[in-house]
């Protein structure tokens, strides 16, 4: 949602900014968006035994939050230094904020489970 909101405020201010910055129009944005959104709901699906233990949970919420994590990474900086520093730095943001929202919500929720 977040990187959505940015790309379209980006739009409005300068149309040909996406082109330009990224090298991608808005079609293929929101077409790699759409199948982020696919592909993250599929690893949840897949990984659902893990939900049982906090550590499951931890894993869960870690792998799909990386995606998300590397797309605010490039955003942010130039694809040249994407690797290896982006990835890194992904990897830790998904570890703190993803992994840590699933632990704590598989506290909260017995596990997710319904």
């Amino acid at each position: 949602m977040a990187i959505t909101a940015y790309l379209l405020t980006l739009i409005s201010r300068d149309p040909d900014a996406i082109k330009r910055d990224f090298g991608l129009n808005l079609p293929t944005i929101l077409l790699l968006y759409a199948a982020g959104g696919l592909v993250g709901g599929v690893i949840i699906a897949v990984l659902r035994p893990l939900r049982s233990t906090a550590f499951g949970s931890f894993v869960i919420g870690t792998i799909s939050t990386y995606p998300l994590a590397i797309a605010f990474e490039m955003l942010g900086m130039p694809r040249v230094d994407l690797y290896p520093e982006g990835v890194f730095v992904a990897l830790g943001l998904s570890l703190i904020f993803g992994g840590g929202i699933g632990a704590v919500m598989h506290g909260r929720t017995n596990g997710w489970t319904t």
